[in-house]
């Protein structure tokens, strides 16, 4: 048994301000307050003082009633092994419902398979761009719904090889790999794939994006790329693009060769090379021009270059 004040010094090592907060919120109520705090009072003793640990709750006190205060801790303790259940499944929910939010606004095409290849998550961006609706595909295998017939072995081969070895020439990396449309057309993808899991508990989730329209896009600049270059190297023209913010020569035709009678790297390593070919009498006067007159479009100089032989040149010189 303990005394009042041997009672009150367990009761400060016992009771935190978390429990304390607990002791008024369902001890009290229950009555239980008011059974220990008589004896304190009185000055007299209490038997059989217990600082008991709850699962999801503080520590309670029990005194000499100690059946029934049990007892009525359970009723407490069960409520809040309920309570902590609750809450276990409103955050399980909440996270679900998130995941699910994630998925229906994610921009890429995000598709999840067990290790048996059965596709088990399918979200609205795949739907788009694979033309599958999540319904249809859902347990089917991701091989026969996305990978093109020729390429089909090979994953396979690949898929049986990780979950025999765990080793993968994809898994960590971006890759672009053609894919298959429900309609049967061809689209091209940038893939990354991540795992989660081992062996036959493995899920597998597949982030996807169409580059189709990027490399189409690219494929068509660097045509038109060519073209410009196969123009610019055959006119007879002296044909050169300038950074003038850089001061730095972009391209310059081999014309400038001819022309010139100096070879173009001398003018991508030296951008001034070209003035100083300038005949020294109208020298000044181009400068000048380039400097104030070029970025407004209005450069239209005649001027002279000497050509390392000593021969001289007229040139017409625009810039736009």
């Amino acid at each position: 048994s303990l005394s009042s004040s041997e009672l009150i010094a367990a009761d400060d090592a016992c009771l935190d301000p978390q429990t304390r907060e607990f002791e008024a919120s369902y001890l009290k109520p229950l009555g239980i307050g008011a059974m220990l705090d008589a004896p304190i009072r009185s000055g007299g003793r209490v038997a059989g003082v217990l600082c008991a640990e709850h699962v999801g709750g503080p520590r309670l006190w029990t005194a000499d009633e100690k059946t029934l205060v049990v007892a009525m801790a359970n009723q407490v303790s069960l409520a809040l092994e309920a309570d902590a259940r609750r809450r276990a499944q409103d955050a399980i929910a909440l996270s679900g419902e998130r995941m699910r939010a994630t998925l229906a606004s994610a921009l890429d095409s995000i598709i999840a398979m067990d290790a048996s290849g059965g596709i088990i998550e399918f979200n609205p961006a795949a739907e788009r761009a694979f033309g599958h609706a999540r319904s249809d595909v859902i347990g089917r295998q991701l091989s026969e719904v996305i990978i093109p017939p020729e390429h089909r072995a090979a994953h396979e081969r690949g898929f049986r090889r990780y979950l025999e070895t765990g080793t993968s020439t994809l898994l960590g990396r971006r890759v672009e790999m053609p894919a298959m449309r429900a309609d049967g057309g061809r689209l091209l993808v940038e893939l990354a794939i991540t795992v989660v899991g081992t062996g036959r508990a493995a899920v597998f989730t597949a982030f996807l994006r169409d580059i189709t329209e990027l490399r189409r896009a690219a494929a068509e600049v660097e045509a038109s790329e060519d073209r410009f270059r196969e123009l610019a190297d055959n006119i007879d023209e002296v044909f050169w693009l300038v950074d003038v913010a850089a001061h730095r020569i972009l391209y310059v035709s081999p014309a400038y060769e001819r022309v010139w009678g100096r070879k173009r790297e001398t003018l991508y390593a030296r951008t001034q090379a070209w003035a100083e070919a300038i005949h020294p009498a109208d020298r000044a006067r181009v400068l000048e021009a380039s400097l104030t007159r070029q970025l407004s479009g209005e450069y239209n100089e005649e001027y002279r270059i000497v050509q390392p032989d000593g021969s001289t040149r007229w040139i017409k010189d625009r810039a736009f």
